[in-house]
């Protein structure tokens, strides 16, 4: 086992964001969407736990929580989304409608379970064969899973954007100024994590092509987008009369 920054960094923003997860989800103010988004704090922080393993070495005293973590990236799009149409008022689906937000989770979750069953020295020598590369050639599998979580997160956060807009267009949108500081900390934060989408998508292309992709990219965008959304979910807790339901 060793620690070293990154580690060390991980360690502490996956504590914050569970310990911003327990806090926000008790909260009074603003109930369904604060649960809803201390759900996808929670996601995300378990991911990170996950790096933290990985960088100390000490995913090799448990290997079958190897990749665990990964099905819990496709719900970070569709949690920002619900959090955004609860904290509208908006209806988010009833009946199978909210559940089928989930599905590329289960998906992937499903695709993932062969690998979960396999035997704990399988998974080791899958995870050294790969860091022998310092995982400068990534296998185009994993490539292709990191696209297709981009582009949900993306795909998320354009509905959300939408949402977020026709309101401004509704009469209630412009009733007060509360509701026009809401929906513009809303629609920034938003655009925010949209660009930062973008921009991974292209920094990704970029390190595919170079052949110079390396571990430390994947460490720099968990943490960041780590921030961000830790950055939002302080919004909530210290100014629940900003984000509050409608």
């Amino acid at each position: 086992m060793q620690l070293n920054i990154w580690a060390i960094l991980i360690f502490m923003s996956a504590v914050h964001g569970l310990l911003l997860a327990l806090v926000l989800g008790r909260k009074k103010e603003n109930r369904a969407a604060n649960r809803i988004f201390a759900a996808l704090l929670a996601a995300v922080a378990l991911h990170l736990l996950e790096y933290t393993l990985t960088i100390s070495g000490f995913l090799f005293k448990a290997p079958h929580l190897m990749f665990t973590t990964y099905p819990l990236l496709f719900v970070i799009g569709p949690l920002y989304y619900l959090y955004v149409r609860t904290l509208l008022g908006q209806p988010s689906g009833e009946g199978w409608k909210r559940p089928a937000h989930f599905l590329p989770a289960l998906l992937f979750l499903l695709l993932m379970a062969p690998f979960y069953a396999q035997p704990a020295g399988e998974k080791i020598r899958f995870f050294l064969t790969a860091a022998v590369y310092n995982f400068e050639q990534a296998p185009a599998a994993q490539f292709a899973v990191m696209y297709l979580q981009t582009a949900q997160i993306g795909l998320y956060l354009f509905f959300s954007l939408a949402v977020i807009r026709r309101e401004e267009l509704s009469p209630a949108g412009s009733r007060s100024g509360e509701n026009r500081i809401k929906l513009e900390g809303l629609k920034k934060a938003t655009r925010l994590f949209f660009g930062f989408v973008i921009f991974y998508t292209v920094s990704l292309v970029f390190l595919l092509v170079s052949r110079s992709y390396r571990m430390e990219a994947d460490y720099f965008v968990a943490v960041a987008t780590a921030v961000l959304l830790y950055g939002v979910g302080y919004t909530a807790l210290s100014h629940p009369r900003v984000l509050v339901e409608h």
